[in-house]
């Protein structure tokens, strides 16, 4: 039953989408149309705007006069002022200029030689049509007065509406010889300002005019020359009205089989009667970035590697601690724990860069930072290259992970010094930074505001710019084979955007590369230094936890260190088992539980549930990540305690120690 109505659903569902589908194209071809009529009718009304003032004996006479005030006051800039145009031409019966006006300021007759070439078709089609107006005709002034020339063309400054009228007597009192009558020619640019004349009346979204008209994804209606060839496009964004609605009301679609039927019904409906009515702007489908996409597959990944990695070094160190030092099998032994935590360190870069670690945010100074990190940087970058740190004066604090701002620096360094392999300068430099609205409109989410800025830069070998859109990319190197894993940048890509920073790259091939970061200015005052933790030894322990760990294997092994270090243990593989046992033992010391467990509960909710039953009870939670329980927006709860994935012995022990003696 559940497969029928499951079968049901989606073909209802497919059903939907296709008739979304017709009325968004529906609706798209509504609004070329409309489009396509006010385009037509602005275009057609240019001659019509002329014949109000060349359609008159005064305009006869003063042409023949050469009156240039009366022309500018009646022909030229009071035409452009009152109507719009751009530019206005007035020809002689040899279709040379006699006047000329652009932007309504008068101009020296020879700017009609740019224009010449390009409107001389149009004068020429015009002066054929007036001729067969007035054939056997003894006062055609009538008929020339109907007369005209409108056509799109690519000017030197670019597309423009070009129309051309003869100036004809009103009364026909004025004699006129066919043919020598005097032309008007108006010009009015493809601009801006003529999109929003066609698109306000019918409310077009980001209208403009482009020379590609090939976008699958704008609407579009072509403007063409008097041979019908296309000139320029006018595109906008088309309203969406049916995907709009549908994504509005799919989560109801899900409700059962029945209410699927009934509400794709409904929705279809109404997507039918919509489609004529709407014209508010609909939100655009967000595409999921490729970059999110691949975090979101390499967190996995490093969270189960992360489960296996801790099962292999608890299980390692056991090895190590029974086997001698001068065990034969020793070095074996030893040589699995260093790739157990080389590993370790690529899922830490992987969790970096997926924006699933946990961090410990502290209001930091940069300077301070970059301080304390000079002695260690000079001891890592080779003696060839000079190390040059500007650290700017007043340096804004920022509310960052100062471990991660280390490692950070650390992988940006190593990446300058490959860089340079004969030696250079390496500069580290901080500053103040106010980034406002025009530079982060060219920066997707990115907001506007006081940033405290570090950059690293190299005069090395650059880095290509095809080479450049992948460089924050897993995996991704323009080093040789064997010499880097592809994670420094994603680590420090993934850390910069969960502590909501910025980070940008600019390099040139041969002269060097410089890496920005951006991260918050912190406006609140500077907390007390909290005093540093006394490490202590990992002593044993004679208390009782109770661990919560569905994965079998990592349950097997924590109870197995726990039990060597002296603690009772007890073990549950999801919350509601763990809630049974903390209701019948109330002698528990401390809640050892994975963040993600199944049965409907994570670490938290039974974490919560437990300090119900027993207030007294510690807390110590332990994940390969924990993007969604206990960490917000990547940043640890306050008072929360974590053991992160993969961990070694002593690292349990000694955390066990810390929770249960705060």
């Amino acid at each position: 039953m559940l497969v029928v109505l499951g079968i049901v659903a989606l073909s209802l569902i497919v059903v939907g989408y296709n008739a979304i589908s017709v009325t968004d194209t529906t609706a798209k071809a509504r609004q070329e149309r409309f489009a396509a009529r006010l385009l037509e009718a602005e275009i057609s009304s240019l001659p019509d705007q002329q014949r109000s003032a060349t359609v008159w004996d005064d305009a006869v006479l003063n042409t023949e006069l050469r009156d240039d005030d009366w022309i500018d006051g009646n022909l030229g800039a009071w035409m452009q002022d009152y109507f719009g145009h751009d530019e206005s031409y007035l020809l002689d019966r040899d279709d040379r200029p006699i006047f000329a006006s652009i932007n309504e300021e008068r101009q020296p007759l020879d700017v009609f030689d740019a224009r010449a070439e390009d409107i001389a078709p149009l004068v020429g089609r015009l002066r054929a049509l007036m001729s067969e107006a007035s054939l056997n005709v003894e006062n055609p002034y009538e008929e020339l007065a109907e007369v005209s020339v409108v056509s799109a063309v690519h000017l030197d400054t670019g597309p423009a509406i070009v129309a051309i009228v003869p100036i004809i007597s009103d009364t026909g009192e004025i004699a006129q010889v066919p043919g020598s009558e005097n032309l008007h020619v108006a010009v009015r640019y493809l601009d801006a300002e003529f999109a929003r004349t066609i698109g306000d009346p019918i409310e077009l979204r980001q209208v403009t005019f482009s020379d590609d008209g090939s976008s699958d994804d704008l609407a579009r209606v072509p403007v063409t020359d008097s041979d019908g060839a296309p000139v320029t496009w006018l595109v906008w964004t088309p309203e969406r009205p049916g995907m709009g609605l549908f994504f509005s009301v799919l989560p109801v679609l899900f409700a059962s089989a029945v209410a699927i039927a009934f509400f794709l019904w409904w929705i279809i409906q109404r997507l039918l009667r919509v489609s004529k009515q709407l014209r508010t702007s609909e939100e655009r489908l967000q595409q999921s970035q490729r970059l999110e996409a691949v975090g979101q597959l390499t967190g996995g990944i490093a969270h189960d590697f992360n489960n296996l990695l801790t099962i292999i070094m608890g299980n390692t160190e056991a090895i190590q601690d029974r086997l001698g030092p001068d065990h034969p099998l020793r070095p074996s032994a030893d040589l699995t724990a260093l790739a157990a935590d080389r590993a370790a360190d690529l899922t830490s870069r992987l969790l970096a860069f997926s924006r699933k670690q946990a961090l410990q945010p502290q209001v930091t100074d940069l300077n301070a930072v970059v301080s304390g990190m000079e002695g260690m940087l000079r001891r890592t970058i080779t003696k060839d290259i000079d190390i040059r740190i500007v650290a700017a004066a007043d340096l804004w604090r920022t509310e960052v992970d100062p471990a991660q701002i280390e490692s950070a620096l650390l992988n940006l360094a190593i990446n300058s010094r490959d860089a340079m392999p004969e030696g250079g300068v390496l500069t580290i430099e901080t500053a103040n930074v106010a980034l406002d609205e025009d530079y982060v409109a060219s920066e997707p989410g990115l907001t506007a505001g006081e940033f405290a800025m570090i950059s690293v830069s190299d005069n090395g070998h650059g880095i290509a710019k095809e080479q450049l859109g992948r460089v924050f990319e897993p995996f991704f190197t323009t080093k040789p084979v064997g010499k880097g894993t592809g994670l420094g940048l994603s680590m420090v890509y993934g850390f910069v955007k969960q502590t909501g920073g910025h980070i940008s790259v600019y390099s040139e091939p041969g002269n060097g590369t410089t890496v920005k970061i951006y991260f918050p200015r912190y406006y609140g005052t500077t907390p007390a230094p909290a005093g540093k933790v006394q490490e202590k030894a990992a002593l044993p322990g004679q208390e009782t936890i109770l661990i919560v760990e569905d994965d079998s294997l990592i349950s097997q092994q924590l109870s197995s260190q726990l039990t060597d270090l002296g603690y009772s243990v007890l073990a549950a593989p999801a919350g509601a088992a763990a809630l049974a046992i903390l209701k019948e033992r109330r002698d528990i010391d401390l809640l050892l539980t994975d963040i993600i467990l199944p049965g409907g509960m994570n670490g938290q909710q039974v974490a919560e549930a437990a300090k119900a039953i027993n207030p007294q009870l510690k807390l110590l939670y332990t994940s390969g990540y924990s993007e969604n329980a206990i960490i917000h927006h990547g940043r640890l709860a306050p008072g929360t305690e974590l053991l992160s994935k993969p961990y070694r012995r002593s690292e349990l022990a000694l955390k066990i120690r810390q929770v249960l003696e705060a």
